[in-house]
Parts: C-alpha cells; structure tokens; sequence
C-alpha cells in the first residue's frame, strides 16, 4: 500500500492516492475522551460540559477540525489548548460552544409523546441520574433508537456516549466501537489488554458518566455456554467503583432476555445473574396504540387528508416494521410526488408506496390468495 504520509521525489501522483489523506484539512479534532477528560475533571462543571459536548459534537457530524473551527469561529490552537490544558483560559471557549449547543439543539427536530417513546426516556433518565444498568426491551422497529438518541443528544452528549454493539462475534471489535466513540485510537497494534484500561480511565463522576449501547442482543454470543465478554465488560466497568459512578442503557430486543435466560440456563463459565441483579428492565408495548400511530402519521405528513393516515396506520399495525415502516412510506411517497413533479402526495401516490413497501412481505401475500379470480363469462 502506498504511504499516507510522504512518497518519493517524483513519484506518480497516480500511485500515490493515499498519501494526501495525512493532510491537516482532512483529519479531525484528534482528541480522544481518554485526555479531554482528565483535564476536564479539574474544570468547572460549566467547562467539563463544553468540552465532553464538543468531541461529542465534532465525532456524532463528522467535522474536519478546519470545519470545527469555522463553526466555533476559534482556532484551532485555541480549541486544542481549551481541550489540553488545564491552565488555559476557557471564557470565550465557553460562549462559543454554548452558543453552537444552543443552535444545535433548537434545530432537532420534536418527537411525538408516543408510549415508546415516553418509557425510552424514562429509562435513559434513570440510568443517568441513579447510575443505573438499564434495559430497554422492544421489538425491531417499534420505537426504541429514534427517541434514545434523541434524548441523549438533548440530555447527555455532556456526559455520555451512544454507540452500535457491532453484529459479529469479535470482542476486539466490539471494544474497537466502544473506544471510537471515546475519539481513542484503537489501531491494530493495539492489544485488547491496552485498549480497555483507557476506556475505563474515561469513566466515573465529572468525566463519562453514561454508556448507551444500541443494538445490544448483539451484546451476547450465538453459544449461550461461553462467557459472554461484551456483557461482563460492561457489567466490569459498571463494578468499577463502589457506589458505581457511571450508568449503562442497553437498547435491546427480546432477543436479550432470551439469551441471558438461556446462559442462566446452561453457562458454567459464568454466572449471568451478575447482569440480571443489576439491571432495570424498562420494556415497550408490543404493539403501539392507534392513537400513537396516528400522532406519528401526523408529525411526519401533516399535510395528508385523513384517509390517507387511516390507511398508513393500518400499514403500520399489518408490518413488522410498526412506526419504522410507515414513515418510509411517508418518505417514498414524497419521492415519487416529487419525482412527478408534484408538490403534494396524492392518495394514489401514497398507495403505490405503501405497495411496494409491502411488496413480497408476508402482508403481501396473504393478501394475494385473499383476493379471488373474477369467474370468465360462460
């Protein structure tokens, strides 16, 4: 592979594509959590905010540190040196990004007061607050990751970090996610032995004090008689300190009650109700009520008649993708108004939406062999 950072007099620029992804203007803030948050444990509660929030800010949009600093209207020396040094002097740092957390917060978009939606921030709040494991369990699509990062960017990307349990068996990839979202370098020369110790250097009071793991059946391996490691590491991390200091959400299926019930079942390598005495379980209706439904039609196509919600509710309740798969009627449909050059979706537009959403689903065909053949003319 060629070299990322230099190539030879001469060389053939063509040879060397990847030489220039070195650059300055392409890199981001390189500041990991691991060093942000020791100096930010001796900064004014104000100052720790400011900075947890902007790696935050800067790692969930994917900013260049050139793009930050237009942003913040800083430098980038300043904001290295508000982030780095604990003599620094932080007045204007602070105004700048809480004027930029105020104009990104007023900019996200309100969620409907759906029952899902109520009970995932209900959950998120506890663990926050009591220093809590907590389990948020619902079926796929009915309404758990939308208002879970929704309220952690309104209520924690000051004190938290929300990452994907990846969905293969690694555990190296799993802490590789974890310390990504912690802006620490996990490259390959690292072991998991040196890796870990610096994820849990970032946690306790004043520095992380909230995990949110989404996709977490994903949490426990496919042989419930193995240890699982994601979940102990987890659970080792929530043990670290007595009283525990940091709270940990997993937003998760019935597949992880399942799994820990299986391991309680047949594990000798490890005893899972270490997890299950620690954690709150917060669990969603299995189905979302008309009247939610209804409210979610209408937030995210306010301008369609009545009918047209009606006929989205009933897709939503017939579909595994409840909430999910509405709204991506919604959207279809406004594609293929826009795409007539229409303005509004019609009632016939929405439909073919709705068909083609629906399209070799079970839904699908039961409703072919409902529909009986026209007798021909004798």
């Amino acid at each position: 592979m060629s070299s990322t950072r230099h190539a030879a007099p001469g060389a053939d620029p063509d040879e060397s594509s990847e030489r220039f992804l070195a650059s300055g203007k392409l890199r981001g803030i390189a500041i990991g959590l691991n060093t942000i948050t020791r100096v930010a444990r001796i900064r004014t509660p104000g100052e720790r905010s400011c900075m947890i929030w902007l790696h935050n800010y800067a790692r969930l949009q994917n900013l260049t540190a050139d793009s930050l600093s237009d942003e913040l209207d800083l430098s980038k020396p300043d904001i290295r040196a508000a982030l780095t040094d604990p003599e620094a002097d932080l007045k204007r740092f602070v105004r700048q990004v809480e004027e930029l957390r105020t104009k990104f917060e007023s900019g996200l978009r309100p969620l409907v007061d759906t029952e899902p939606t109520k009970i995932v921030r209900e959950g998120m709040a506890m663990a926050l607050k009591c220093k809590k494991i907590v389990d948020i369990v619902g079926l796929t699509r009915i309404g758990k990751t939308v208002p879970a990062f929704d309220w952690f960017q309104r209520n924690a990307m000051d004190r938290g970090i929300f990452f994907n349990c990846p969905s293969d068996e690694s555990d190296r990839n799993f802490l590789w996610e974890w310390a990504r979202a912690l802006g620490i370098n996990a490259g390959t020369s690292k072991k998991n032995c040196q890796i870990l110790p610096q994820i849990r250097g970032c946690l306790g009071t004043g520095m992380i004090e909230l995990i949110v793991v989404d996709e977490g059946h994903f949490l426990w391996p496919i042989d419930k008689q193995a240890k699982p490691k994601r979940i102990e590491a987890l659970r080792s991390a929530y043990d670290m300190r007595t009283p525990a200091q940091i709270g940990v959400v997993n937003l998760t299926t019935p597949q992880h009650t399942i799994s820990m019930n299986l391991a309680l079942a047949k594990s000798p390598r490890w005893a899972p109700g270490q997890w299950e005495g620690r954690a709150v379980p917060f669990h969603l209706p299995e189905m979302v009520s008309d009247a939610d439904l209804r409210a979610v039609a209408r937030h995210h196509a306010a301008d369609f008649d009545a009918g047209m919600i009606e006929a989205l509710v009933l897709h939503a309740k017939a579909t595994a993708g409840f909430c999910g798969a509405m709204v991506n009627a919604i959207e279809l449909a406004r594609f293929k108004a826009d795409q007539k050059g229409l303005k509004k979706v019609t009632p016939d537009i929405l439909l073919a939406a709705q068909k083609q959403m629906t399209a070799g689903t079970k839904i699908a065909q039961m409703a072919k062999h409902l529909v009986k053949p026209e007798r021909k003319a004798a």
